[in-house]
């Protein structure tokens, strides 16, 4: 079994092991797996069609496959946004954005600079606690479903698809250790599926429908998305302050001595606020999210 191969099982293994985490409580667990089947057997199929490796059809499929079951779970895998998701999100970004992306010019320049006013308002909202209305809850969900889908397609697209596609690279990985490679379906699939939810926000018409339908469900959409912000759990101002600090603080210290290479650490930041929501208190009654 080739490096590559070993790579592809091992991220695929973690794909599933983050989904089957995500639909934990779904009542069609059959079904999900008779689709997991398909997508094995498409994979298996495609491979021999492009004349690939199977391990490559296979990866093809599962890179496919949170796609498909966030359409398909949506009421169990819409993400709870809270001020702490935010804030630790915010956190990986910055880190993945000067860590391997910046460079220095013009136009990264003026990235920083536009992607520094909602950062803002992530710590106002952190340390100042003002109660937001529909549209502030919208904006800043949207807000949180651009930063995982920033940071998946840069580490992903950027990072990784070289050391599944190149045996050369694929050779490499040992810089970044086989065991990371689990950690890293995981951080994909979880940036799969919330990124899922960022294209619904851009108002489309099918060919089935009207302009006004096309208006009533994406209204209705923006209105899901706000009563799934969940403004009951918060941090204190010094919990606030200790997740910049210690996971801000790691990052930082990271950037400046790389102790940790940093597409794993992006990927254990992606993980991060799936942590923080299952240790935060249940929403209450009548909240509409996972």
């Amino acid at each position: 079994m080739s490096i590559q191969a070993w790579i592809v099982a091992l991220f695929i293994s973690g794909v599933v092991l983050q989904l089957a985490y995500l639909v934990r409580a779904s009542q069609d667990k059959g079904v999900d797996l008779v689709m997991m089947a398909a997508f094995l057997i498409g994979g298996a199929l495609l491979s021999g069609i492009n004349d690939v490796p199977v391990h490559m059809g296979l990866l093809q499929g599962f890179f496919l496959f949170p796609f498909i079951m966030a359409m398909i779970h949506r009421e169990e895998l819409m993400p709870r946004v809270t001020e702490k998701v935010l804030l630790s999100c915010a956190i990986t970004f910055w880190f993945m954005f000067f860590s391997s992306y910046y460079r220095g010019t013009a136009f990264d320049r003026w990235a920083m600079w536009a992607l520094a006013v909602p950062t803002a308002g992530t710590l106002i909202i952190a340390f100042r606690k003002p109660g937001l209305n529909s549209f502030w809850r919208i904006f800043f969900s949207a807000w949180f479903l651009l930063l995982v889908t920033l940071t998946g397609l840069h580490q992903f697209l950027y990072s990784y698809v070289a050391v599944f596609k190149y045996a050369a690279a694929a050779g490499k990985a040992g810089d970044l250790g086989l065991w990371t490679f689990p950690l890293a379906g995981m951080a994909f699939c979880q940036l799969a599926v919330y990124s899922s939810y960022l294209l619904a926000f851009v108002p489309m018409k099918s060919r089935h429908e009207t302009a006004a339908e096309a208006r009533r469900r994406w209204l209705d959409y923006l209105g899901e998305v706000s009563a799934r912000y969940d403004e009951s759990s918060q941090f204190s101002r010094l919990g606030a302050l200790g997740l910049l600090v210690v996971q801000g603080g790691l990052m930082l210290l990271n950037y400046r001595y790389r102790f940790i290479h940093p597409e794993t650490l992006i990927n254990i930041g992606v993980l991060l606020p799936v942590l923080i929501t299952a240790l935060s208190p249940a929403p209450p009654r009548g909240y509409r999210g996972g």
